[in-house]
């Protein structure tokens, strides 16, 4: 059985959940992928219907049920069973979703029809699950609610964030390690497989609070049919966690999630970096801006025309401005080049702001340049 006696008064409770991140065609091809989908689900099943493990996650989508539905049509009705007795979790998309590669409507859409299936199946929990994606769009959360969803988890992109927080409004996971974790899949000996856990859990628990989420499962991969054995004999060999198979809807339900206002309060790094990034990102658009462009050449310089001549004379400076940056930035560090750069940059704007002050801007002119083709 998978029930592991815990001591949460010495040791943080870790809520495993087991699940498999599922491409329908990666480095191999579709039809073999299946053929594994097959095997590996085949195995889930049993597993489910034999109390051996409590539940599985099935990736956040439901094209990989469909796919394994079509070899095996027998197992629908057990599917169903097992969706209703949330032991099986499927959608809510239809198929993992890249965020910067699909718009607003795609990802609606995704979202709709995924939902619509995973509901014709009896699943009525779902979780935004964004797990392997590299980065995540400030618009994701107002689309996940308003579908309804209000729970996340999400990795890479996320920088110094805590493992809990609340975005916008969607209570959100930060996978700390990443989705990834096939130690129990290994053929490590159990106390190398405890280590291993004992230097992820450390990790992890940096940026948690009292309860930890870990993931137990990798790409097309099954679960070891002794997973709640050895779950049993790295709690005895690890030092301050105590891990117990779940669900991450039971992670949701224990932590208390907080607004990321607190995390900004007392993270003066971070408030730097907000704050540089954000008047950078102002700065360029209002730089790049049409209606600025028309004002600054057309009506305090007289001289629309200058627009395009200035942006074609400043390509080659900024390309060397990018190839020395570059340079610089791989030699100095990131933080040290963002603090140069930013400097610069305001002094080329005071400089620029004191010629527009005092200098006549309807004498700027290039008219006296010239090029002579030999």
């Amino acid at each position: 059985m998978y029930n592991v006696k815990i001591n949460l008064k010495k040791k943080k409770q870790v809520i495993a959940y087991l699940h498999t991140h599922w491409d329908r065609e990666w480095y191999r091809e579709y039809e073999v992928f299946r053929l594994r989908l097959v095997r590996v689900f085949d195995h889930v099943l049993d597993m489910l219907e034999e109390n051996k493990i409590p539940s599985f996650y099935f990736d956040g989508q439901v094209v990989a049920l469909l796919d394994y539905l079509e070899l095996r049509p027998e197992k629908e009705e057990q599917i169903r069973r097992l969706i209703d007795l949330k032991k099986l979790f499927i959608g809510p998309f239809y198929c993992l979703v890249d965020e910067y590669l699909t718009d607003g409507i795609c990802f609606r859409k995704n979202l709709e029809i995924g939902m619509k299936i995973a509901k014709n199946f009896g699943c009525t929990d779902f979780i935004g699950y964004l797990a392997d994606t590299f980065g995540h769009s400030k618009n994701v959360p107002n689309i996940l609610t308003e579908y309804g969803i209000d729970k996340a988890i999400v990795w890479r992109g996320c920088g110094d964030l805590p493992a809990d927080f609340i975005y916008d409004g969607v209570n959100t996971v930060n996978l700390v390690r990443g989705y990834f974790m096939d130690i129990f899949s290994s053929d490590k000996s159990i106390e190398e497989k405890a280590q291993l856990l004992q230097d992820n859990l450390d990790k992890i628990a940096k940026k948690s609070g009292k309860k930890l989420l870990l993931p137990i499962g990798a790409d097309h991969l099954d679960i070891p049919d002794d997973i709640a054995t050895q779950i049993y004999k790295v709690n005895e060999l690890l030092e301050g966690y105590e891990i117990k198979l779940g669900s991450p809807f039971e992670y949701f339900e224990k932590v208390k999630f907080k607004d990321y206002w607190s995390v900004l309060k007392g993270n003066r790094a971070l408030q730097m970096l907000i704050v540089a990034a954000s008047t950078d990102k102002i700065a360029m658009s209002v730089a790049g801006n049409a209606t600025v462009t028309v004002m600054l050449f057309g009506i305090l310089m007289g001289d629309y025309s200058l627009a395009g001549t200035i942006g074609t004379i400043v390509i080659i400076p900024n390309i060397l401005i990018t190839m020395f940056g570059t340079k610089f930035v791989q030699k100095l560090g990131q933080k040290k080049a963002l603090v140069t750069f930013t400097w610069a940059s305001i002094a080329a704007y005071i400089a620029l702001a004191a010629l527009f002050i005092f200098g006549d801007m309807t004498q700027i002119s290039l008219k006296n340049i010239s090029f002579t083709v030999m």
